[in-house]
């Protein structure tokens, strides 16, 4: 009986243990960096198909990479995230840069609403980021990301250092590139299809401190890719090979959702 009120107790506080540590996750605005996530919308598109009959995607008018998020991150633990519940997310904040949101930091993931993307990076991650002056309005976040995108253009990087889509490569040479083009080191995460055993390139991160200087990503080296070459696959070949929707999808959706909101 000892033995069992002990496993009990020991049970009980691990239990409260767990709850403690991610609601300090959840609250904490104590952080290290920010992870700047760039993901390649054709890899996106073929997980998003994977993942669920009628699912369809809308990529880019051209071949670039687009916004993933801005990621407050601790050294030597997750997150924080969902750090402050005072600052919910406003559709009308982001209208004076709505369309290169679309372009830029677009949801591929059809039919999901193309504000629902934005929203989760904003509450998940934007409010964390809200601490610093320079990110502390939804606007500020969302306008910083895309601001980044253009200084730091992965498709370019990778194409003038010898990489261009539709080839194949490996994550170390990924990381050489991008570091020989931007001068700090990044990490390289890949995406692999269950159905298929097939991997691809699907996120290149950058790491920047509280200042947005950028600087070496403290864990460059942690990647989920397999040592052997993985596949930058072009994006005419995914939208070929799923009949891809253009960006009038994005723009119909967005319409209907307004119907929608002026009929209630």
């Amino acid at each position: 009986m000892i033995v069992e009120t002990k496993v009990f107790l020991f049970g009980v506080f691990a239990t409260l243990t767990a709850c403690s540590e991610a609601a300090g996750s959840r609250n904490s605005k104590d952080w290290d960096y920010i992870v700047f996530t760039q993901h390649w919308p054709a890899t996106v598109c073929i997980q998003w198909k994977a993942e669920g009959k009628g699912h369809s995607c809308a990529l880019p008018k051209e071949a670039t990479w687009t916004v993933h998020g801005l990621w407050p991150s601790k050294n030597n633990s997750k997150g924080p995230f969902f750090c402050n519940a005072s600052l919910p997310f406003d559709e009308e904040a982001l209208s004076p840069i709505v369309t290169e949101l679309e372009d830029l930091w677009i949801n591929i993931d059809v039919p999901t609403s193309p504000y629902s993307f934005w929203r989760h990076e904003w509450e998940k991650h934007g409010t964390c980021a809200a601490a610093l002056p320079a990110l502390d309005k939804e606007v500020k976040y969302f306008q910083q990301g895309l601001t980044w995108l253009k200084k730091y253009n992965m498709f370019n990087a990778l194409f003038m250092e010898g990489y261009p889509e539709g080839n194949a490569l490996t994550a170390i040479q990924i990381r050489e590139a991008i570091k020989k083009h931007f001068g700090k080191m990044p990490s390289v995460h890949c995406y692999k299809d269950g159905s298929t055993g097939k991997s691809y390139v699907f996120e290149i991160r950058i790491c920047f401190d509280k200042s947005l200087n950028q600087i070496d990503c403290p864990k460059p080296m942690s990647t989920n890719c397999p040592d052997e070459p993985v596949e930058y696959p072009s994006m005419d070949a995914v939208s070929k090979q799923f009949e891809v929707k253009g960006k009038w999808l994005l723009d119909l959706l967005r319409i209907v959702r307004w119907i929608q909101w002026i009929t209630y």
